[in-house]
């Protein structure tokens, strides 16, 4: 629904909210088997009349009475909003199976000569890509909330596990090594949870900067998540693996948990976005503005329109420039940083991509700073 609420109509936007309210399903139909992430090469086609083609490894394609669709059209990738109940020739493809979140419809959806109405075109022919772009900006901070769900979890059955679990004649959270793995997926959680939760708030406090702030979340978040639950199935032992016994639902966490750096852009894809615009992060680096609205927590942020919403920060970046430089550790890494980003490279690169990781570790950092008042310097220990 996303796309209708930042760019639809009037009448778009009252078709989608109806169906919502009956609680029906609606879906973002992006992807083809053929192409992937690959978005410019599309074969879905609209000709203006009739929608032709198939999207692949849609969630919810079946189970959704409207769909956002991707297509190709002669002014260029265009979104539908698509309502079944209005169309015919559409068939369904079979659910595919998928190692976790096994309940979920994971389908997709071949359009054979369906006639949709031109005015079911969201803004207008060929500004498809640009309203996804947007789109997946504002999703990709949303889907922070699966990792800290599935991280959260994961955690509580760890602190039961710890706190009646005996070994050796003590509670094993009395263990030296026990408490040393625990606290290395705490930090990891907390550090989640700050950078998730500043960047919800720039969604409608700093909106233009969300098309680097969204990248962030959506590759570091999963990627820390991983870490820490991986760390959490070391102290639970046996007991995570089981589906039987106390914690059954600790190897289906991470198990589903291990999609959710896959969709609304992988972890590379999220890194190459970022690599795409180092320039302009090194003039964010040395910005010096008031500090951002974004970090007074006791504000509450207005509520989300789609506006403000750019396709690249040129501008300030609100994290860089309220940045509190008194911290001597944390400045020490910002300027290591500096120094390291003063080189162009190709951003499909692996050594850009190390850069990209480097920036999003950064950034973590400086939000969980300016929300907690510590600094997880643990973020850095694979880099510096």
């Amino acid at each position: 629904s996303l796309p209708v609420w930042i760019a639809g109509s009037v009448k778009q936007k009252k078709l989608i909210a109806s169906s919502l309210l009956d609680g029906q399903n609606v879906c973002l139909a992006l992807t083809e088997k053929k192409h992937g992430s690959d978005l410019l090469n599309s074969e879905v086609f609209y000709d203006g009349q009739y929608l032709n083609g198939e999207k692949w490894c849609i969630n919810n394609a079946t189970l959704a009475t409207i769909m956002t669709v991707l297509a190709n059209t002669k002014q260029g990738l265009s979104l539908l909003l698509v309502d079944k109940n209005q169309i015919q020739g559409y068939r369904h493809t079979a659910k595919i199976k998928t190692h976790g979140i096994r309940g979920a419809d994971i389908s997709g959806i071949i359009f054979d000569h369906s006639e949709v109405a031109q005015d079911m075109i969201i803004d207008r022919s060929g500004k498809g890509l640009e309203i996804v772009a947007k789109t997946l900006q504002v999703s990709r901070v949303l889907c922070s909330a699966f990792s800290l769900g599935a991280f959260e979890a994961c955690l509580n059955m760890t602190t039961d596990f710890m706190q009646t679990r005996h070994l050796y004649g003590k509670q094993i959270c009395d263990l030296d090594s026990v408490r040393g793995l625990y606290n290395q997926a705490l930090w990891r959680f907390q550090v989640c949870e700050s950078l998730a939760t500043v960047m919800c708030r720039a969604a409608t406090m700093e909106p233009g900067c969300l098309s680097l702030g969204s990248s962030v979340v959506k590759y570091l978040i999963p990627k820390l998540t991983c870490e820490g639950i991986e760390i959490l199935g070391e102290i639970l032992g046996a007991r995570g693996y089981l589906a039987e016994e106390d914690y059954p639902l600790f190897e289906k966490m991470k198990r589903d948990h291990s999609v959710v750096p896959l969709f609304d852009g992988s972890s590379g894809v999220n890194l190459t976005n970022i690599s795409r615009q180092m320039n302009h992060i090194k003039k964010h680096l040395d910005s010096s503005y008031e500090p951002s609205v974004v970090f007074n927590f006791e504000e509450r942020p207005a509520t989300f329109s789609g506006k403000g919403l750019r396709l690249i920060n040129r501008s300030e970046d609100f994290i860089f420039s309220s940045y509190n430089k008194k911290n001597e550790k944390l400045n020490d890494k910002l300027l290591s940083f500096k120094e390291a980003v003063t080189k162009s490279l190709d951003p499909m690169s692996y050594t850009a991509r190390q850069r990209a990781d480097d920036y999003c570790r950064l950034v973590a950092a400086i939000c969980h700073f300016n929300r907690k008042n510590e600094v997880p310097l643990e973020l850095f220990n694979k880099i510096y």
